[in-house]
């Protein structure tokens, strides 16, 4: 009786390994809560679109999603994201960009008081708007161009809500014009 009921207790706290839902498995080898998940997941694994229970004249395939795991109808047999901004999702997660896009969107120019290398002997850096110890991302939106003196001088402190509210606002706008994916990872920025 004894074991019967570790067992039992080992296969209660089990998360579905596609939709991290909580189930009880039938049997310790269990990863899915059901056979749809199981269908979903081998459909996703292989990459490819499922023809099963298409009309034969129907031209549409119904794939899932490789960003949101959605299911949505494609022309194509090897379709892979249900819209453009999922497209731009992953494009953003899986080629990280370099500090000199923020350097270029921002010509320079820091942002807090206008020095450039080109105008005065200044270095500049890439800030953080939200700090990273505050939970602030490395992403296009979130990076300005600062000079040393103003960057250092603000270390990890927090602006204040109306100055951050109005430097996103900056950063987003010059990433809709020079063409930057808001969340676009940015490497070698510490």
């Amino acid at each position: 009786m004894g074991f019967e009921s570790n067992r039992r207790m080992v296969l209660q706290n089990r998360k579905c390994a596609r939709c991290d839902n909580l189930f009880v498995p039938r049997q310790p080898a269990h990863s899915f809560c059901s056979t749809k998940c199981v269908r979903l997941w081998e459909l996703r694994k292989r990459r490819v679109c499922s023809p099963k229970n298409r009309p034969k004249w129907s031209k549409s395939f119904t794939c899932f999603c490789s960003v949101c795991n959605s299911a949505f109808s494609a022309k194509s047999a090897t379709a892979k994201y249900c819209s453009p901004v999922c497209r731009a999702t992953r494009a953003a997660e899986v080629i990280p960009a370099s500090r000199w896009i923020i350097l270029q969107r921002d010509k320079f120019r820091c942002v807090y008081c206008g020095a450039s290398p080109g105008l005065s002997d200044t270095e500049l850096h890439v800030d953080h708007i939200v700090p990273q110890a505050k939970g602030g991302l490395s992403q296009a939106s979130n990076l300005i161009s600062a000079c040393a003196k103003c960057n250092l001088g603000k270390h990890d402190t927090p602006l204040p809500p109306e100055t951050e509210q109005e430097l996103l606002q900056i950063a987003d706008m010059r990433n809709r014009q020079s063409g930057i994916h808001p969340k676009q990872q940015i490497k070698g920025v510490d």
